[in-house]
């Protein structure tokens, strides 16, 4: 790899040198590892087939074009597993959590984050090395979350990153705002569940883009939060999924309703209980992870048959709802072609949640107003009653008067 003449933030995605070993050497510029396997930096290496229950390193040689000498370089890193080190020609650059000089895990952390790398350090127009030294925990470990890996001229890189940062930020923000107003707006009445279960969908979804960038540590050091930042979302997402479309939709699916809704307070309860018993955490990755992924691809799938018949029954909002997620599922399609083969730099998938989560808010809102105009219409209809009733007693009073003054006349 080889960074740009003009200091442009370069992405380093793609393979690095694995070393599956924990010894102080790797980090080291002359560290042979023409024999180490290649792996995709980006993603755990359990997920590329790689069995290893240890801490391991990732390396990279830099070329350094010599326009960049005498100035600092920046590293952006996406999160690690659990913590990490970075090193630059063998030296330390900084670290995110703490790992004991035996490898275990002292302080977990896995922030998003740039580091400044002197120029001191830096040997321009010469090839130099970046190794990344990342914590493992019950046979997890790797960079996870974005694909956020750049290096280049240190303020162009700061500026790229607080970029990439308040947008992380922003889009997560959003879903939580969203998410609570929907849930006053459902306390306020407490009948339309449907806004209670796409308060569910936006909140958790929001925490959960949060927790997988890494910001959640920016906010707290406690890993046991920034757990149920990353993981709640898949025990609430396919019950909010079906629930919000029987609800809204006026439409019937029992039992998808209640095996999701058992299904999610199953995992619930394993994320609850690996935060005090920490080997399960193993087993949440495993197998309860997977479980879920399966599950929220169920509801995925009723969720859709849902939006297809309230199509074929034209509800109020189908075409709405029905679109958003399926543009969604593009941005989706994209995500995965893009893993397996295109080298894009940026992933759709995120973002393009937001389309159908906006596309449920303005169907709601649109029902809010829908309400709101029946309920003026009734009130409307009920003055006019009022009205006519008025009127109906007046000529009652006056004919049951004439009728009453015309005898006692000739009397």
């Amino acid at each position: 790899a080889s960074l740009r003449e003009d200091g442009q933030p370069m992405r380093l995605t793609g393979k690095w040198r694995f070393v599956a070993a924990d010894k102080p050497a790797v980090a080291l510029a002359e560290f042979d590892d023409s024999q180490s396997p290649l792996l995709n930096v980006e993603n755990e290496w359990r997920l590329q087939g790689v069995e290893h229950n240890q801490n391991a390193w990732f390396r990279l040689r830099l070329l350094v074009p010599a326009s960049l000498a005498g100035k600092d370089l920046g590293l952006i890193v996406p999160p690690v597993s659990i913590a990490s080190e970075i090193y630059f020609n063998g030296r330390l650059m900084g670290s995110r959590g703490k790992i004991g000089s035996g490898g275990e895990i002292l302080a977990p952390n896995s922030a998003f984050m740039l580091y400044q790398i002197p120029a001191a350090s830096v040997k321009a127009g010469a090839e130099n090395v970046v190794a990344i030294r990342v914590g493992q925990y019950q046979r997890v470990g790797g960079l996870f979350g974005n694909n956020y890996l750049y290096a280049g001229e240190y303020t162009q890189a700061r500026d790229h990153y607080m970029v990439l940062l308040l947008g992380i930020v922003i889009l997560g923000s959003a879903f939580i705002i969203l998410g609570v107003y929907h849930l006053i707006l459902y306390f306020g009445r407490r009948i339309e569940t449907e806004f209670l279960y796409f308060s569910l969908i936006a909140i958790t979804s929001g925490m959960h883009q949060l927790g997988m960038n890494g910001i959640g540590y920016h906010l707290t050091e406690s890993r046991t939060l920034n757990q149920i930042l990353i993981h709640l979302v898949t025990a609430g997402l396919p019950v909010s999924l079906v629930g919000f479309a029987t609800k809204f939709f006026d439409l019937r699916a029992k039992w998808p309703e209640r095996i999701f809704l058992y299904s999610g307070i199953l995992v619930a309860l394993v994320l609850v209980l690996q935060q005090v018993i920490p080997s399960l955490y193993g087993i949440q990755v495993i197998y309860i992870l997977p479980f879920s992924m399966l599950m929220i691809m169920a509801s995925l799938i009723v969720f859709t048959v849902l939006v297809v018949k309230a199509l074929r029954l034209k509800r109020h909002g189908a075409m709405l709802v029905g679109s958003g997620f399926l543009l969604y599922m593009l941005t989706v399609a994209h995500d995965i072609l893009a893993y397996l083969t295109l080298p894009v730099e940026y992933r759709l998938g995120n973002i393009g949640f937001l389309i159908p989560v906006f596309g449920m808010a303005t169907a709601l809102a649109q029902k809010i107003q829908r309400m709101h105009r029946e309920k003026e219409l009734t009130q409307q209809q009920a003055i006019e009653n009022l009205k006519k009733a008025d009127v109906l007693k007046d000529e009652f009073l006056a004919n049951t008067s004439h009728e009453l003054r015309t005898p006692l006349t000739g009397i």
